[in-house]
């Protein structure tokens, strides 16, 4: 009977230290996690910390002479699992609200981004005029600007890459510059409907003049 009690006490003793050894662990490596975080997010790293004292065996053994409460140990594990789960909940939280905090200098710099410059309003005639007058001023006016320009149509085609095109009529027997508005051939489409003599208005980059020829405006789309 005495053996018996001897290994029933044995088999005892080694399985209070085993789950004592556990609960070592486990706390001091919650513990650890609590000191931190609790600089950086206080209120989580409280959590953990009292998630800690919970498992650790002495802060238990204390609690429970001072309190005269005991918990069962599944008891324990779950009360060590839901605070741990808060401390993620409150991370969670502090974590999308960082996300969605946008820089006082970031706001003030999109309110005072200078917005683009709307399209310069010129006719053909215009352009052919200035640019007959003073090739190298009519350029430090208009090359290299997006302009909306606006003309009489007298010529419709295709130049020998197949690029689709419109000229502006200017004058009666005008053979050099002339507004050549150039198209992508994807827009070919929007061309089909127009006739020699209709009045549009294109907007497009203005190139100059290449050599001797006409004025070129590249990138063109036609205003609706």
């Amino acid at each position: 009977m005495n053996k018996n009690n001897k290994e029933f006490s044995e088999v005892r003793t080694k399985n209070l230290t085993s789950s004592s050894v556990i609960a070592w662990i486990l706390g001091i490596i919650i513990g650890l996690s609590a000191f931190g975080m609790i600089f950086t997010q206080p209120f989580a790293g409280i959590l953990m910390l009292l998630a800690s004292l919970v498992m650790l065996p002495p802060t238990y053994k204390y609690f429970k002479t001072k309190t005269h409460m005991s918990l069962s140990r599944p008891l324990r594990v779950i009360v060590v699992i839901a605070l741990m789960a808060l401390s993620g909940f409150q991370l969670n939280g502090d974590v999308s609200s960082d996300s969605s905090y946008t820089p006082k200098d970031n706001k003030v710099a999109t309110e005072q981004k200078i917005p683009e410059e709307p399209p310069m309003q010129v006719t053909s005639n215009k352009l052919v005029e200035d640019y007959t007058a003073n090739e190298v001023s009519a350029d430090a006016k208009y090359k290299d600007k997006t302009l909306e320009i606006t003309g009489t149509i007298k010529d419709i085609g295709k130049d020998f890459l197949d690029t689709p095109y419109i000229v502006f009529f200017y004058q009666e027997y005008s053979i050099v510059n002339n507004v050549q508005c150039m198209f992508a051939k994807s827009d070919s489409s929007e061309l089909e409907n127009l006739a020699k003599g209709q009045k549009i208005t294109v907007i497009g980059d203005l190139s100059g003049i290449p050599g001797v020829g006409n004025i070129l405006v590249r990138n063109c789309k036609i205003k609706n």
